[in-house]
């Protein structure tokens, strides 16, 4: 999930049975600051005491509606857009079948037996005769017998929905749109964003995020995890007992705040590296204790609790947008917690610039440079050795693997393994919320 954030881009979580021996001594982790009490006014004399009135006192002021209940519809509409740029695709039904006008629901044609056709823009001229050239509007595919259907070799249960058009964001000729029923949507969630082998209460506190996540993302919900959280259809026969347990045993449960109203996000990520970021910096969220960051000890076993990588100097160059040599790179500004908000870039006989860590990272890749939580930048030499020549590279060293706000997924598997419940898992990453139901 990832939802899970700046979000910026998407990667399966990969895992390390121990961690790597740290490569040099690494900012040191500082307690989550905790906001001050008011304190209470002193040196005011007391007011004097009011005078008797004959008439109604003022009556109280209305205390405050309770938020708007958060309604669980029965099915959700998934843009699947992990596929990337796609002008058509291959469709398959095992079964009975019936295609509509996805428009009037007009039915177009049905089958008793089996689908295989293409749908899209631009479909080949050695179409079969069930294929689907879009004109214009859409085509939706039902599969009768709930058996689900396949788009490109990649199963999916529920029914598909495919249209001509660029949605608002997403500029794409195919929009390809799957609904699908929760279960089967937060399993296919949860084998994407965490190993089904993972120990049962990490993904119980992870079927309530997700179901959280996406009851607040209902509109334009998709399976790009840059965007969103990743979804990958339907999960393998080995997979689905436990996946389907952890989504029954939280059946409509979802994150709340105190007055049950729905967080500001719902975001999580693989692993924290030693704390979690706090929201209103990385993301710009309102300031809540829910998102303030916390101290993890428990993703230390993950590969990425500290790495390193070198970045070419051309490549640093056209991230920063840069039209000469970048000869110095340096630390310019840190949050509380340690990660950096900005760094100072200095070109071949330039002035420096400050430069947003962020925008470097989602230009060189969040599988590259995988978070922000950066403890140093070292040049690389040019085998030149001239004096004064560009470095070769520039070798950065940190920790974590993602934003860093809310859930550490590496953490969230420690602490299951502990015998911490999901419920003490979410309290921990999430100071201060509650588990209510969603209504229906």
């Amino acid at each position: 999930m990832r939802a899970r954030r700046p979000a910026a881009a998407a990667a399966l979580l990969l895992l390390a049975a121990c961690a790597e021996p740290p490569p040099g001594p690494l900012p040191p982790l500082e307690p989550a600051p905790v906001p001050a009490e008011a304190a209470p006014g002193t040196g005011t004399p007391p007011a004097p005491p009011a005078p008797v009135v004959t008439k109604s006192p003022t009556p109280p002021a209305a205390a405050a509606s309770p938020p708007e209940p958060v309604r669980e519809p029965e099915t959700l509409l998934v843009q699947l857009l992990a596929g990337g740029r796609r002008a058509s695709v291959e469709v398959a039904v095992d079964g009975p079948w019936a295609m509509l006008d996805a428009e009037g629901g007009t039915i177009l044609k049905e089958g008793a037996v089996s689908l295989r056709c293409r749908i899209g823009t631009e479909v080949p001229a050695s179409s079969g005769k069930d294929d689907q050239r879009l004109a214009k509007g859409g085509r939706k595919v039902i599969p009768r017998q709930g058996q689900g259907f396949s788009v490109d070799g990649r199963a999916y249960a529920g029914s598909l929905e495919a249209w001509r058009g660029l949605p608002d964001g997403y500029p794409v000729p195919l929009v390809l749109r799957n609904e699908v029923g929760w279960g089967d949507y937060l399993a296919g969630v949860l084998a994407a964003e965490l190993s089904p082998e993972s120990p049962p209460e990490s993904l119980r506190a992870l079927a309530v995020l997700a179901r959280s996540f996406a009851l607040t993302h209902l509109e334009g919900l998709s399976d790009d995890p840059g965007v969103h959280q990743a979804y990958r259809g339907k999960p393998s026969a080995a997979a689905l007992p436990a996946l389907r347990a952890a989504v029954a045993s939280t059946e409509s449960l979802r994150l709340a705040s105190p007055d049950g109203s729905p967080l500001p996000g719902f975001w999580y990520h693989s692993t924290c590296g030693g704390r979690t970021a706090d929201a209103s910096l990385v993301f710009g969220a309102p300031p809540t204790r829910a998102y303030g960051g916390v101290v993890c000890p428990h993703c230390t076993s993950s590969k990425y609790y500290r790495w390193e990588v070198e970045v070419p100097e051309e490549d640093l160059r056209k991230a920063i947008r840069f039209g000469s040599p970048v000869t110095d790179l340096s630390v310019a500004r840190r949050s509380p917690d340690g990660r950096v908000v900005a760094f100072r870039a200095v070109a071949a006989g330039g002035t420096p610039k400050e430069v947003p860590a962020l925008e470097i990272r989602s230009a060189l890749g969040p599988n590259r440079l995988r978070s922000t939580f950066i403890a140093s930048v070292e040049e690389v030499p040019s085998p030149s050795g001239k004096r004064g020549a560009a470095p070769r590279a520039f070798l950065f060293k940190g920790r974590g693997w993602g934003h860093g706000v809310g859930l550490c997924q590496v953490g969230a598997m420690a602490m299951a393994r502990e015998g911490r419940t999901a419920e003490e898992i979410l309290a921990f990453y999430y100071p201060g919320t509650r588990q209510v139901r969603a209504a229906r």
